[in-house]
C-alpha cells in the first residue's frame, strides 16, 4: 500500500482511521487549487506503514486505553462510511481490508468494554466482600473449634464426676445398710 502514489479513496479512508487510532497527526500541505492548508493523511499513512513495528503496534495496541474522543471520531466519520466497509475495501486492497476489520474490531471492543467495565468493577467488589466474609467465617470456625474443644474437656470432666458421684452414692447407700 505504501508504494501507491495516489491510492483509491477506500485505502485513504482506512489508513486515515488507522493513523487516528495510533495517535498520529496529519501532515499539513497547501492545496494548490485553493491555496489553503489542508490535512494530508496519506503522507502520514506512508510514514506509519513504513515503520518496521507497524504490525507489532497493532497487535500490542492498548485497546482498553483508547481515548473517548478518538472513538467518537471513528464512530461518527469512518464506521458509517460505505468506503470504510471491509467488503468494499477488499475490492481495492486485501491488506487494507484487514486494517478496516481491525478498526471495526476496535470499535466493537470499545463498545463492549464500556458495558463490561462496570460489571468487572461490581465483580471485584463482590469478590472483595466474599473474601472478607470468608476471612470472618474462618475466624469464627477457629473460635468454634476452640469452644468445642473446651466443651469436650468439660464434658469429659462432667462424665468423670458423674461416675465418681455414682460411686460415692453407692458407697453411702452401702454404708447406710450397715
Amino acid at each position: 500500500m505504501k508504494a501507491m502514489k495516489n491510492p483509491p479513496g477506500a485505502v485513504k479512508t482506512v489508513m486515515e482511521a488507522i493513523c487516528i487510532l495510533l495517535g498520529e497527526q496529519a501532515e499539513k500541505v497547501v492545496d494548490t487549487a485553493t491555496g489553503q492548508r489542508k490535512d494530508d493523511w496519506w503522507k502520514t499513512s506512508v510514514r506509519v506503514l513504513g515503520n518496521q513495528s507497524f504490525l507489532k503496534n497493532l497487535l500490542n495496541y492498548k485497546r482498553d486505553e483508547i481515548p473517548p474522543q478518538l472513538m467518537k471520531r471513528i464512530r461518527e466519520k469512518y464506521v458509517p462510511d460505505p468506503n470504510f466497509q471491509p467488503d468494499r475495501v477488499e475490492t481495492v486492497s486485501q491488506a487494507c481490508a484487514g486494517l478496516a476489520k481491525w478498526t471495526m474490531a476496535m470499535d466493537k471492543y470499545d463498545v463492549v468494554a464500556k458495558i463490561v467495565a462496570p460489571k468487572k468493577q461490581a465483580l471485584a467488589a463482590a469478590e472483595s466482600q466474599v473474601a472478607k466474609a470468608e476471612a470472618i467465617l474462618s475466624e469464627k470456625r477457629a473460635h468454634l473449634r476452640t469452644v468445642q474443644e473446651k466443651l469436650a474437656v468439660l464434658q469429659r470432666q462432667l462424665d468423670a464426676n458423674l461416675v465418681k458421684k455414682d460411686e460415692l452414692s453407692k458407697q453411702v447407700r452401702e454404708f447406710d445398710w450397715i
